[in-house]
């Protein structure tokens, strides 16, 4: 996974990339932002490419995830961590440290500033996106590691769950993948072996994501290892990053895929400018 040096403030993600607050990131406290300046300091700097991994076993001291909290007595705990079930142990996941600390400024400014809670936001979720609505994608495959996407979280401190992960545990991670599926299905002609590809594929992870709780992956039930991948084709989706028809919290962007579905629909709802 490479990622850009650019030093540039991040104040918003750009689609298909989102931010996500809640009041389930400020459960005991609400994370102060002057803390969560102190922990951004903790985070390693400069523009270059470092790799960081995400097997324990292997002993590098650059792991992800990788937590930055203000201590002893703050309210804020940032965590830097790569998202999906195609996360591979083995894999290198080139970042900077002034990209880590961006984001962290991004969802500080989404979600603090703006919502007065706490939340996390998304770099890379394009990829999982497009395996997810590709017609090829079978369900009964492992996602394959060129999936996974990372994750900036801000949270209050002291959380009873070191292990936690947004990008696989939030629901609503889990719903907007189901709504890019669900527009694609729209899209792909009737009686087309794609649809009844994409329609077999949402009714089984529909199911999954349907039991997410904050503990549960939303891929849970997705086998465990490698298979054959998706082609990741559809062009029409590969921008899609809100819910058809309904108001979503935290979308930069209304996708031109749903425009079409909202206007067949009649339906005049879309999401957050």
């Amino acid at each position: 996974m490479n990622l850009s040096t650019a030093t540039s403030p991040l104040l918003a993600p750009a689609a298909p990339d989102f931010y996500h607050c809640s009041h389930f990131y400020a459960q005991k406290l609400i994370p102060d932002y002057e803390d969560c300046d102190t922990a951004i300091g903790l985070l390693p700097t400069g523009n270059a490419l470092i790799p960081w991994y995400l097997d324990p076993q292997r002993g590098d001291p650059e792991m992800l995830s990788y937590t930055a909290t203000h201590e002893p007595i703050g309210t804020c705990e940032l965590q830097m961590q790569v998202a999906g079930q195609g996360a591979d142990g083995s894999r290198q996941n080139w970042i900077s440290g002034n990209f880590m600390r961006q984001m962290a400024r991004s969802v500080m400014d989404k979600c603090i500033i703006s919502h007065i809670t706490g939340g996390y936001v998304t770099r890379g979720f394009a990829r999982q996106l497009k395996y997810v609505t590709a017609p090829k994608t079978k369900y009964e495959d492992a996602f394959p590691p060129s999936t996974a996407f990372l994750t900036m979280m801000v949270r209050d401190s002291g959380s009873d769950d070191q292990h936690y992960c947004p990008g696989d545990q939030d629901p609503y991670t889990g719903h907007l993948l189901m709504d890019a599926l669900e527009a694609t299905i729209y899209m792909a002609p009737a009686g087309s072996p794609a649809r009844d590809s994409l329609q077999r594929n949402f009714g089984h992870w529909y199911e999954t994501v349907q039991k997410m709780d904050h503990v549960r992956d939303w891929w849970q039930d997705v086998p465990g290892s490698l298979g054959g991948a998706g082609d990741g084709s559809m062009d029409l989706v590969s921008n899609l990053t809100s819910s058809c028809g309904k108001g979503v919290q935290g979308i930069t962007l209304l996708p031109q895929a749903c425009s079409r579905l909202i206007s067949v629909r009649g339906s005049t709802d879309g999401s957050e400018a």
